[in-house]
């Protein structure tokens, strides 16, 4: 399992980056990192994208690998869930 904030020092991004990227603050981009919120499923599909990576690796690194649910891939979640409620 990969944690949010190393995927986005790998992409190259600040924080701040992607607080600009999502036109939101940075202390929401840091709270998302530290799983004190989560962000939505369609912001988790645009930080993969923006990160590299596959929405499963987003969604684990909300779960914090403590659960035992999981993602398939190609498997379709209401856009307005967000990872923590899905555990």
């Amino acid at each position: 399992m990969r944690k949010l904030a190393g995927m986005r020092v790998t992409a190259g991004y600040s924080q701040e980056d992607v607080a600009k990227v999502f036109n939101i603050t940075q202390s929401a981009v840091s709270s998302w990192e530290r799983r004190a919120s989560n962000p939505s499923l369609d912001k988790m599909k645009q930080l993969a994208d923006l990160y590299g990576v596959t929405m499963l690796d987003i969604f684990e690194s909300c779960r914090g690998g403590t659960n035992t649910v999981s993602l398939r891939e190609g498997e379709d979640l209401d856009n307005d869930d967000t990872c923590r409620e899905h555990l």
